[in-house]
């Protein structure tokens, strides 16, 4: 299983080791405890990345595989997503928590994702 907890609040980038097949990820969903759901991430843009070159990074694709709307849940509950298409293509998956419940001015809560095999 391959892990993170985001980096900043609004974007996570997991990169997959070569030969990994990944069918999914997992999110752990957290609240601010004085804000409660209004701090949840509510739309989750998911991204696959792919790296092209022979000793460094000469180009990358970029690829917007499917976006989510978060369902209002409790405090630390684990959601988890198949992905619906093949995505052996990609080595990177960016993961971009658009928007919360409260709004755009609302302080979103950091989550933990992990992606499985």
């Amino acid at each position: 299983m391959i892990s993170q907890w985001g980096k900043t609040k609004q974007k996570l980038e997991l990169k997959v080791p070569n030969g990994t097949k990944v069918l999914g990820f997992i999110i752990g969903i957290r609240h601010l405890e004085e804000d409660g759901v209004a701090s949840q991430p509510k739309v989750l843009k998911v991204s696959g990345i792919s790296s092209y070159g022979v000793k460094k990074v000469d180009f990358q694709t970029i690829h917007e595989l499917q976006t989510f709307v978060l369902p209002k849940v409790q405090n630390k509950t684990v959601l988890t997503f198949p992905f619906v298409a093949d995505v052996s293509a990609y080595h990177t998956f960016s993961f971009d928590f658009v928007s919360s419940y409260g709004g755009p001015k609302q302080l979103m809560a950091q989550c933990k994702v992990n992606l499985y095999r």
